[in-house]
């Protein structure tokens, strides 16, 4: 992420950051309060990594995940 975007997201009135997963890799942004996964992460520790971004130090977040099932989905 560009380090202008990252000041940016500092900001109160920088409310909503949409990322592919690739664009969250590194980031370090304080105080997450809700993540929303449009699709199914690829095994249980990239869920626990992305899920991971809200609840830090002890606070309370949430995370959901949208999820239309067209076949068989596999979680490893």
């Amino acid at each position: 992420m560009g380090k202008s975007l990252k000041m940016l997201f500092h900001l109160p009135s920088f409310m909503t950051l949409v990322a592919k997963n690739v664009t969250a890799r590194g980031l370090d942004i304080n105080d997450v309060q809700l993540i929303i996964q449009c699709e199914p992460p690829r095994d249980v520790e990239a869920y626990t990594h992305q899920s991971g971004r809200t609840g830090r130090a002890d606070n309370a977040r949430v995370a959901v995940m949208l999820l239309i099932q067209e076949g068989p989905i596999s979680l490893r």
